[in-house]
């Protein structure tokens, strides 16, 4: 056992288990009767009691389109006219297609207003919503309309809809688009409604709720699984009510009530980050402004909506930082001069916490924070670490604080976070459990993570009132994922900071997540790329932090042999054999782009391409550790004895280079 080096105030030790402790009095902010309120009333009595109390207030914003473009201002729809609109619609569903509790509808769609109100008006009588992923693929969104017997889709209307109602010939869809927008694309031969005909059929014959109980399902949340089939994670009221009441109790918002602030919407509302950050919004009696017209009309949306809280991606983040530095790099010798003095003497003062006697934030970085909407406070980075260097930036020049949390579908959402008064800033952390969480580390061996380290690491376990029940009609995963204690085993790796708090830096399973939000199930894809007879072994690498994904490829010779021509000359054929010709850059683009035209006729999605590659000519075996006694690659062995080629082929990939 190595000696202890990290902060223990808020940590234990028991048995082969590590503990960290919830730090109680730092999620004691917000109203305390609309908090216990919240945690015992479903969503539709929380808005009905928002709504009520104060019905001039701003709900939902979104922006006007006129053709294929967004106009002017956000308009914001007040908190009487959502209720009403709720009631409205709510009743014309059930007038209309007479569901039962615990029937369930689909909810595909880009974010708008109108996929939140969908999900009030069908929870006001325990109808389960069901979010729907285009990402998650043709056969994934059969599966799931099949097993929920789905034949109710409140949709955007898109390619992806019409095949799915193709596929799906019972289902009929309840459009948001207008009447003359869907005749342009619809086929005669779906069944639809619009949206707004929809709440004006109800609205002339409003029925009372029937309202659902906190442990009937609030909804049924999909992620994607190894074999290719998804899982849906079953909440209830209970566990979302206590995932979304985490934002209100946290001390973000001390100095100002959370009715003040406005959420930007971007993350996709299907995403149960935006979900559980929007209810503890709706809850807590703030605003929400709704993207527009997706990545292209952010920054433009994002500088009218004028939010105070930000949940972004470190993709979207990194775009932002890139085109900044596209700007930076076109300034002059004296601007450049003025922007390096205030970046250096504002980051020296964030780190010690010290004070600088020229406000930078107004003379150099005032344009930065307008990018953001000029009034930003905090950025919640999810899904995907940032890199240092952009966590830097963002902290010297977004104007806001930079928050990073962790959390899971089956946690309905965040579960940490690095608040400003609990962790140190200055490490990259995800912070320390919240309300009603329980984390704990349980060491794997098998991959050098130990609990008796100097710094403790093993896999996360999750054990909190905000947990998933089960997954649905998967008895076998859910006794995989919940053991007989509650705790949830979420095959991430996590370490303990000096500073106490908690690091996620691996994955157990053979499961990652690009900085897109894609997962890669590795042995299927690496599978299909050893179907190619030019292929015989394939281990394939990729960052959170990253687009894409990369990896290590042992070719077969003899077809190698065979196609030489078509890669270099006949006096050099016999060169193909030597490790170091293979892997000049010239010789390994054509390679490679051989193996990309591969497997693009295998019909995977872009994201599952190989962008880059290191051709190994020693085979993968158990005599080199490289693979266990029946045939599986062993990933950690392989990872560590490669990381100096990996991090050369991301940096190849940023340079252009391939």
């Amino acid at each position: 056992m190595k000696a202890q080096s990290y902060d223990s105030t808020f940590t234990k030790k028991e048995g082969n288990k590590f503990y960290f402790l919830n730090q109680k009095e730092h999620w004691n902010a917000g109203e305390k009767d609309d908090i216990e309120y919240m945690k015992q009333h479903t969503t539709y009595e929380v808005i009905k009691r928002r709504c009520e109390k104060n019905p001039e207030n701003d709900f939902f914003g979104y922006r006007k389109r006129e053709g294929k473009k967004y106009i002017g201002e956000y308009i914001w729809l007040k908190n009487k006219e959502i209720l009403e609109m709720t009631d409205s619609l709510a009743s014309g569903i059930m007038n209309k297609y007479h569901l039962k509790k615990g029937d369930s509808c689909g909810i595909i769609s880009g974010n708008r207003y109108e996929w939140y109100l969908t999900q009030f008006a069908l929870q006001r009588h325990g109808i389960i919503p069901v979010p729907l992923y285009t990402t998650l693929g043709k056969e994934a969104i059969d599966y799931i309309i099949s097993t929920l017997s789905i034949t109710l889709v409140f949709c955007t209307f898109s390619d992806t809809v019409a095949e799915m109602c193709e596929r799906n010939p019972k289902i009929t869809l309840v459009c948001f688009d207008t009447f003359e927008d869907i005749m342009n694309h619809i086929n005669p031969s779906i069944s639809y409604v619009t949206f707004d005909n929809l709440i004006k059929e109800g609205k002339s014959n409003l029925i009372e709720p029937q309202l659902p109980t906190m442990d009937d399902t609030f909804s049924i949340i999909f992620t994607s699984g190894t074999s290719g089939i998804p899982k849906g994670a079953v909440h209830s009221f209970k566990s979302a009510s206590y995932g979304s009441c985490t934002i209100n109790s946290a001390e973000l918002f001390k100095d100002s009530p959370m009715k003040e602030q406005t959420y930007f919407s971007y993350l996709p509302s299907a995403h149960v980050l935006d979900q559980e950050v929007t209810h503890g919004f709706i809850y807590g009696g703030g605003r929400i402004g709704f993207i527009s017209g997706g990545i292209p009309t952010l920054i433009e949306d994002l500088s009218k909506c004028q939010p105070t809280f930000f949940i972004a991606v470190p993709r979207v983040l990194q775009k932002i930082y890139d085109k900044f530095n596209e700007t930076y790099n076109q300034l002059g010798y004296l601007s450049q001069t003025m922007f390096n003095i205030g970046y250096y003497y504002k980051l020296n003062a964030i780190k010690n916490k010290s004070w600088n006697y020229i406000n930078w934030d107004n003379i150099v970085f005032y344009k930065i924070h307008q990018v953001f909407g000029g009034k930003l406070k905090y950025i919640l980075n999810g899904g995907a670490p940032l890199t240092e260097e952009l966590y830097e930036w963002l902290r010297v020049c977004s104007g806001a604080i930079i928050l990073q949390g962790y959390g899971l579908t089956e946690t309905f959402g965040g579960i940490c976070c690095s608040l400003p008064y609990m962790t140190d800033l200055n490490i990259l952390n995800v912070g320390s459990c919240g309300p009603n969480v329980e984390i704990r580390l349980v060491s794997v061996p098998e991959m050098n993570y130990t609990i008796d380290d100097e710094y403790p690491s093993g896999e996360i376990e999750i054990r909190s009132k905000q947990n998933f029940i089960c997954y649905y009609k998967n008895e076998e995963a859910t006794k995989a994922a919940i053991n007989d204690e509650g705790f949830f085993a979420t095959g991430d790796i996590g370490k303990v900071c000096p500073d106490g708090s908690l690091a996620i830096i691996d994955r157990k399973k053979n499961l990652f997540k690009l900085a897109q939000g894609e997962y890669i199930a590795v042995e299927p894809l690496e599978n299909k790329y050893c179907a190619m007879p030019l292929i015989s072994q394939c281990f394939i690498y990729g960052e959170s932090s990253d687009v894409f994904i990369t990896a290590i490829i042992v070719l077969d010779f003899d077809e190698l042999k065979r196609i030489a021509s078509s890669i270099t000359t006949e006096s050099e054929k016999d060169s193909l054999l030597n490790i170091h010709y293979l892997n000049k850059i010239e010789i390994k683009k054509k390679i490679l782009q051989i193996i990309q035209n591969y497997i693009k006729t295998q019909h995977v999605p872009g994201y599952e391409i190989i962008k880059n590659v290191y051709f190994e000519t020693e085979h993968f075996s158990t005599e080199n550790d490289l693979m266990t006694p029946s045939f599986k690659l062993k990933r950690p062995q392989l990872k560590r004895k490669y990381l100096t080629i990996l991090k050369q082929l991301r940096t190849e990939i940023q340079n252009n280079l391939i």
